[in-house]
């Protein structure tokens, strides 16, 4: 079976798990998913989609960046906490520490596929229907895990998709750009 989404593997610097870690994302258009961490239990308004019952664990949010400044921008503005939030996620970022962000780059919209794999994983639960899928007919792309999830999990799925969808179509398996990893240490700025 091709590999179709891969882990960087041309950079020297590995994670504790041994996945290579790349350099701040380029603002060019792509699929990211955010890894956030919540340490206490609170029950947090997320505008006017309802409340959110914030646990201990982590949340994984998929999203893309498809308009100017691509991943550069939007990863940008989601390690900051929003004074003023106009996504669902700023109103979790204001509750929750980012611990790493995996992304791709490509014009195509994978978040819909990305959400599709995360659902699947082991431990995925989803904390609040609609969150940050107002615009299509996701359930949501926000998950919730008591443990850390394994980016290499979700490349797994994503690859084992990508060959289902080939087959059926009777076509080459997309083997576009690798999924890569940033630690929040590697930001130009710090994280709050």
């Amino acid at each position: 079976m091709p590999v179709c989404c891969r882990v960087n593997p041309a950079r020297p610097s590995r994670g504790r798990a041994g996945i290579a870690t790349s350099a701040e994302p380029r603002p060019a258009p792509g699929t990211y998913a955010l890894v956030l961490s919540s340490s206490k239990d609170s029950l947090i308004k997320v505008g006017r989609l309802g409340w959110l019952r914030l646990q201990r664990g982590f949340y994984v949010y998929i999203g893309s960046a498809l308009g100017p400044g691509g991943l550069y921008a939007r990863i940008g503005h989601h390690r900051r906490r929003a004074t003023r939030p106009r996504w669902h996620i700023d109103y979790l970022r204001q509750h929750t520490r980012l611990e790493r962000v995996w992304y791709r780059y490509g014009g195509a919209r994978y978040e819909h596929e990305w959400a599709r794999a995360m659902r699947t994983l082991p431990g995925a639960t989803t904390p609040l229907d609609g969150f940050g899928s107002s615009d299509c007919d996701c359930g949501s792309h926000l998950f919730f895990f008591e443990n850390r999830p394994s980016l290499r999990a979700l490349e797994r799925l994503i690859s084992a998709g990508a060959v289902r969808r080939a087959r059926k179509y009777g076509r080459p398996a997309e083997c576009s750009e690798e999924i890569r990893q940033v630690l929040p240490n590697e930001f130009a700025q710090g994280l709050k």
